[in-house]
């Protein structure tokens, strides 16, 4: 794989999430301009989240069967088009429609980039691969809130948008220039059960609940996040609330600096459970009200999530030897799962009990989680 071609496929990760988390620092500006609840207006983020759940899978499958840069192409040409059709929905509903749209394109960029990668990687340096991957996606999310929340703020929401859908169809011409991976043997017949036969297989079964519960929390807490600012303080703009997501650029170098904390940790699982551990101190800061303790808290926070993800996903694809593709889009669909849960349905904690009690049932998740941990297998 040339530098050039890589460069592409990491920019066309940084762009899906760019459109994956743009509309996050503005669920106030939507809960005003459409006239909805607090639940509605996080309801936007949840429905492009929600397709991530399920469709990975059948990406898994199609890229047991197709190249994944044939795949990675058409998906980014779609995602542009309905992202440039979301600023003109006329509606709640319709914003909604344009989010899922987007949501079933979404993953088949993330998965097919994850097998790409996977692909031409060997055992030495998969890691590395799959950590920059992570750390490209991590900037698009950073990218996509901060913009968001700066346009939203000077120049009207609907230009985040818009600009975001021309961004990706550029980059859909770059990626027509890709060939396929030459070595590349797509599976005749596709079973069913391998899906299965993936998710029973012991080496797996404690990593996949890894993904689920730290994006379910992490998500939980970052959407909400808006009305908690806006609760503290009515007249914060949505670029101070962009702001408070500055943590996602630790989460680039936490990322990228993944194999030398494996290698402090002497292994992957007293890693992940180093960053579970990091995970709930910084929950715990959240309980203030005071912005200059909130906002490190939301750094750091963002440091672990990435801490723990850049591992398990790097771990994930050393562990698969065989079926890539569908291991690959398990992984994507359980952290993706737990995002479109997380995202959404604790705002009824937050709505009914309050912000303290939803950093509880958050905190709870995270200590299930460590005895998780504690069951991977060391893989040399």
């Amino acid at each position: 794989m040339k530098k050039k071609e890589l460069i592409t496929i990491l920019i066309a990760t940084s762009l899906t999430t760019s459109a994956l988390y743009a509309p996050q620092p503005i669920s106030p500006v939507f809960m005003k301009y459409f006239n909805i609840s607090k639940t509605q207006s996080a309801f936007i983020m949840s429905a492009g989240i929600i397709p991530l759940s399920v469709a990975p899978i059948l990406y898994g499958y199609l890229l047991e069967k197709i190249p994944p840069i044939k795949l990675l192409t058409v998906a980014i040409f779609f995602l542009s088009i309905f992202v440039f059709l979301f600023p003109f929905s006329k509606s709640h509903n319709q914003l909604v429609l344009f989010r899922l749209l987007q949501g079933v394109f979404i993953p088949a960029s993330l998965v097919s980039t994850m097998t790409y990668l996977s692909l031409t990687a060997n055992s030495t340096n998969i890691q590395k691969l799959l950590s920059t991957y992570i750390a490209f996606s991590v900037f698009g999310g950073f990218m996509g809130r901060i913009f968001s929340g700066f346009i939203s703020t000077y120049f009207g929401w609907k230009y985040v948008f818009i600009l975001l859908s021309l961004s990706l169809f550029i980059c859909f011409f770059f990626l027509t220039k890709i060939p396929s991976l030459p070595f590349f043997r797509g599976t005749q017949s596709i079973q069913i059960k391998l899906l299965f036969k993936i998710i029973k297989t012991r080496k797996y079964i404690n990593i996949y609940p890894i993904p689920f519960i730290i994006f379910f929390v992490f998500l939980s807490i970052l959407n909400y996040l808006p009305f908690r600012l806006l609760e503290i303080k009515e007249d914060v703009s949505e670029f101070i609330i962009g702001i408070m997501y500055f943590g996602y650029l630790l989460g680039i170098i936490v990322s990228l600096t993944s194999t030398r904390i494996i290698e402090f940790f002497k292994n992957e699982k007293k890693a992940i459970i180093s960053g579970l551990s990091f995970f709930i101190i910084f929950i715990l800061m959240l309980f203030t009200k005071n912005f200059s303790i909130i906002f490190p808290a939301i750094f750091f926070l963002c440091g672990s999530l990435f801490w723990v993800h850049s591992i398990s996903s790097g771990y994930v694809n050393k562990l698969a030897k065989e079926n890539k593709g569908m291991v690959n889009a398990l992984y994507v669909s359980f952290y993706y799962a737990g995002g479109a849960l997380g995202s959404y349905f604790p705002g009824y904690l937050y709505v009914y009990f309050g912000w303290n009690i939803f950093l509880i049932f958050n905190i709870f998740l995270i200590l299930i989680l460590i005895p998780v941990a504690m069951g991977i297998k060391h893989q040399p």
